[in-house]
Order: structure tokens, then sequence, then C-alpha cells
């Protein structure tokens, strides 16, 4: 008898943990095949508890890969995440150190910032179980804070490289380029009509 599962495409496929299993062999209708086929079909198995493999960026060769990436790293992030942890907030001398590490500048963006102003960014993001101590916390602005959000390592770094080939795209001014930009605009002016609501 043997078991195989299958790699889901999707947080649909995901959570329909019979399309990830197949059991196969002769003796799939005895009691031991039966059991094992329903404790397979338990959103508890091990298969679960393992990450997505993940295929390199520089490994992709066409598009339908580097979405199939994006998506298993999302998947994997949302897998990760550890579901009503409490915040405690930082001290003023906690806030201190933080902000010393990079002379009063967001770690990102580099504008300068000021103690009582100034966000302190999670090295290891507090949803997947980054500590409360100054050495998981860089200070920054509201802006980068907002947009690192809870991203992986892994997350950031096709993010920044996405963004970085889309700037100089749009420098290019072509048909593309303008398409780019005219995507960007309504999607930021939505985001801008949204906050003034709130």
């Amino acid at each position: 008898m043997g078991v195989f599962f299958h790699q889901p495409n999707n947080v649909s496929e995901l959570n329909n943990s019979t399309s990830l299993i197949t059991v196969v062999g002769e003796n799939t209708n005895t009691n031991h095949g039966v059991s094992l086929h329903w404790a397979l079909r338990k959103r508890t198995y091990n298969f679960m508890k393992k990450k997505f493999e993940i295929k390199l960026l520089r490994s992709i060769k066409v598009g339908k890969g580097l979405i199939k990436l994006v998506n298993n790293l999302r998947l994997n992030r949302r897998k990760d995440k550890i579901s009503n942890r409490k915040r405690t907030a930082l001290t003023k001398k906690q806030r201190e150190i933080i902000l010393a590490k990079t002379d009063s500048h967001c770690h990102m963006c580099g504008i300068e910032i000021a103690l009582n102003g100034f966000q302190a960014n999670h090295v290891k993001p507090h949803s997947t179980g980054g500590n409360h101590a100054e050495n998981n916390y860089l200070p920054s602005c509201a802006t980068c804070n907002k947009l690192r959000a809870n991203y992986s390592s892994e997350e950031i770094q096709v993010v920044l490289k996405l963004g970085v080939w889309a700037k100089s795209k749009v420098l290019d001014r072509s048909d593309l380029a303008m398409e780019i930009a005219n995507e960007f605009v309504k999607h930021d002016m939505k985001l801008r009509k949204r906050r003034k609501k709130n």
C-alpha cells in the first residue's frame, strides 16, 4: 500500500484535504486501510505541518512560476500565523534603544524620525512568533512599517525586486509603463479616499 501527497495549488485545494491524498494498494478496504484513510483526511495530518517547498526566484523561467511562488509564500505565512498573540507596549527606554540603532532614521527609507513618532518594526513578525525584545525591533516611519506588514523575508525580497523592476519600466514611458502607472495611481487613490473616510 502507498500513500501519495499532492502539492496544493491554492487555498481552496489546501482546505480540501481529500484532494491532497491518494491511498493506493490491495489492502485499502481492510480495517487498517480504512483507518489510515480517515486518519489522513484529518486536516492535522503531518503533511500540513510541513512548509511548502519554495522554488527560488532565480530558478523561475516563466510568469506562472512567479505567480505560484508568490501564492505559496503567502500560504506559508498564513500557515505560520499565531492567532490572538498579545502585544506589549515598549517602554520609553526601549524605544530610545531601538531608535538609536539607526541614529533616528527609518531603517527602510532613511527618513528622519522622532522618538515620539516612530514605529517599531518587527524584524521577525509578531504574528509568526517574533519576540518582544529590543533585538527584534528596528525603527521605521509609519508608511514603511505599514508596507512592510507581516511579510516573510522571502516575500519582501520578491516585493522589492518587483517594485524596482516596475519602477524601471515606468521610466521607459512605453505602453506597459503607462498601464503600470495608471493602475498604480488608481489603486493609491482608492487607499487615500479610504483613509479620509476613517
